[in-house]
């Protein structure tokens, strides 16, 4: 069972094309891939932090309606939730910016964090804004270490997001410094091109499998790539009339961890590899094809359905 672990806010979606055109949805990129991989039917958990105002309150009676996620929401009355203010104007190009000043969602303690019941879960994955703050990268890191020495498989999404760091260096040098310590990565292949600098990305990435078990490169409409120190699988993406692409790279890793969790990830063959890049653009197809971040998809019935239906190339 998986448990998500990181940033959850309210996302404003807005469209600046004609009148400005606002909605509103929770958001933060691990409480998405927690959210994907409840409708597959599975049982999963969330912790996250949102401020004591009208839009935490909105954020936990929402999470709450999820029959299949636990929900470990704490509320720290000292500070607001945090936004994000996408403009959607252009399909395939959003762009994202923060309302993130002394917000919750980075305000972790490790006191509390060592109180979720980890061991329910065998899979913990985390979202990565944490990287902003150095109060949160310490917290984060010495409870990395005690999942680690309670054998749990842990992952995390880049995400990187430019304008909440000081500067991109600053950012470069504090992933590069932690994720390592992770079992799977997920990049988009814009995120390995910054994160990889200067460096060869095949050298990059085959110095990070010396430690990380499973490495995936996303690189949209154009298909994926997923690693491990044996094997290489590289697959185009489902062609999709696309109604709308947030929440695609969110849905692909859902799909990705919702496989690796039942599979022995010393162990994974060249089919395994080529199973969970399959379901993975699956679920993301069908984010992008129905344009519903709440509910794209019923079932796993729904992704196994499209599957056979759709032909992709491997």
């Amino acid at each position: 069972m998986i448990l998500g672990i990181g940033e959850i806010l309210l996302d404003l979606i807005v469209n600046f094309n004609k009148d400005i055109l606002i909605s509103g949805k929770i958001g933060g990129a691990p409480f998405n891939v927690v959210k994907f991989i409840s409708l597959l039917n599975e049982k999963c958990g969330f912790y996250g932090i949102v401020g004591e105002d009208e839009f935490g309150k909105y954020i936990i009676n929402k999470v709450n309606s999820f029959n299949d996620i636990d929900s470990y929401i704490e509320v720290n009355k000292d500070k607001n939730t945090t936004l994000a203010l996408i403009n959607k104007s252009t399909l395939g190009n959003e762009k994202y910016s923060f309302y993130r000043k002394n917000t919750a969602d980075f305000s972790y303690f490790y006191e509390n964090l060592i109180k979720l019941p980890i061991d329910k879960y065998s899979l913990i994955h985390f979202g990565s804004l944490f990287l902003s703050d150095g109060k949160a990268i310490e917290t984060i890191t010495k409870f990395i270490t005690y999942l680690k020495s309670q054998n749990k498989i842990l992952s995390i999404d880049i995400n990187y997001r430019e304008d909440i760091f000081t500067n991109k260096l600053e950012a470069i040098s504090r992933y590069n410094k932690i994720i390592d310590k992770f079992d799977i990565i997920k990049f988009s292949l814009d995120e390995l091109n910054l994160l990889s600098g200067a460096i060869n990305k095949i050298d990059y990435i085959n110095n990070l499998l010396k430690k990380v078990k499973v490495i995936i490169v996303t690189n949209g409409k154009r298909g994926s790539t997923i690693y491990t120190s044996k094997y290489k699988v590289t697959s185009n993406a489902y062609n999709v009339k696309a109604k709308g692409t947030i929440g695609a790279g969110d849905s692909f890793l859902a799909g990705a961890l919702y496989l690796l969790d039942k599979l022995d990830l010393t162990n994974l063959s060249n089919n395994d590899l080529n199973k969970v890049i399959n379901f993975a653009s699956a679920t993301s197809a069908l984010v992008c094809l129905n344009n519903d971040l709440d509910k794209p998809y019923n079932s796993i019935n729904d992704i196994n359905l499209f599957i056979k239906r759709n032909k992709i190339n491997m």
